[in-house]
């Protein structure tokens, strides 16, 4: 019996490793079906340190609440996933080049793209690499951006600061 059971606890940590690499992880915030019969929405940490990453999952799960809370999704939830994918950053925030400050994050968020100041965008290649190792079956993408800086922007993968206000739009 007791050889069962360690295979078992074997056999759980390989999966939790399988998920987790390079401080990388998946975790599922709603699950309501295979991938391949819903819509995943799939949330990514950006400029949150290694001790960051909590408040990311608890943001992520803030905003997905806030998103389903409301017509039409609320009548539609059971159509969707939702995940996370949490990535270190070596620093928190994002670049704001008019003021000089530059971190080093996973995506190079950058607030004031073409010029405009609340325009907050992350590099498109970094944020395709992860999706392609850690979920290609994606639907949806929103890169979260740990600052209370209000800012984000839309196209391929849309981009949210952590402002209170930002989780409106």
């Amino acid at each position: 019996m007791r050889k069962t059971a360690s295979r078992y606890f074997l056999c759980f940590i390989c999966i939790i490793v399988s998920t987790s690499t390079q401080g990388q992880e998946l975790g599922i915030l709603i699950q309501n079906g295979p991938q391949d019969r819903r819509l995943n929405i799939v949330l990514l940490s950006e400029g949150y340190t290694a001790t960051e990453l909590d408040a990311f999952r608890v943001t992520a799960q803030q905003i997905v609440e806030n998103l389903f809370g409301e017509e039409p999704f609320l009548s539609y939830r059971q159509y969707f996933n939702a995940y996370t994918i949490s990535i270190a950053s070596n620093e928190s925030g994002a670049d704001i080049p008019s003021e000089n400050v530059e971190v080093d994050t996973a995506f190079d968020a950058t607030f004031g793209s073409s010029g405009i100041s609340r325009l907050l965008t992350v590099r498109g290649s970094k944020v395709s690499n992860v999706l392609l190792d850690h979920f290609p079956n994606w639907d949806i993408v929103l890169v979260v951006v740990n600052t209370d800086r209000y800012g984000g922007s839309g196209g391929g993968y849309a981009v949210t600061s952590t402002n209170t206000n930002a989780f409106e739009i």
